[in-house]
């Protein structure tokens, strides 16, 4: 008896095209076109790709020269949003023989989520003054995919297709099989 891994049970799929780059939209846009010239290939029975779907995010864009007029820098400016969106511990619950649990500030969800009401926000000044976020920001929504996956330190996405039974060297023949018989 033979025991171990068999070279097509480490492939991750048939076919695997990968495609790499800097820019994410124009690897979305390539791996689109790829994912619909694989779904004409005959033999494959489904079809992937290594990261799909995504989610509106709120990008902060900071005017470095009028946050330097109130004393602020980018990093203090984006500590502070962080801690009222992500939030932050304000303490703990504790209940007698128990342990502490933590009890975590933030913003409420609608709050979080939404460009004005982030841009609202006040940042607090080195010398105690109280700045309105909009004052040295620009807050829009933007989408982006939700993961990504790297090889050589560039974006990767592969597209993968699947076969069941069929030889790979055959992927192709059904689909000329059932167009010759079409005519």
């Amino acid at each position: 008896m033979v025991y171990g891994a068999t070279p097509l049970s480490s492939i991750r799929g048939s076919v695997d095209l990968m495609v790499s780059g800097p820019d994410w939209q124009v690897l979305d846009r390539i791996a689109s076109d790829l994912e619909q010239r694989l779904r004409k290939v005959g033999g494959l029975i489904g079809i992937e790709r290594s990261w799909q779907g995504g989610s509106d995010r709120l990008q902060l864009d900071i005017d470095a020269a009028k946050a330097s007029s109130y004393g602020l820098t980018p990093g203090a400016i984006a500590q502070q949003i962080a801690a009222q969106v992500n939030g932050t511990t304000g303490g703990s619950l504790r209940v007698p023989g128990e342990n502490g649990v933590p009890v975590w500030v933030r913003l409420r969800s609608g709050q979080r989520s939404n460009p004005d009401a982030v841009a609202a926000l006040n940042i607090t000044a080195p010398d105690g003054a109280i700045v309105p976020l909009a004052q040295v920001a620009a807050i829009r929504s933007v989408y982006a995919p939700t993961s990504f996956t790297h090889q050589n330190l560039l974006r990767t996405v592969d597209v993968v297709g699947y076969r069941r039974s069929i030889a790979i060297t055959s992927l192709n023949e059904p689909a000329a099989l059932s167009r010759d018989r079409a005519c």
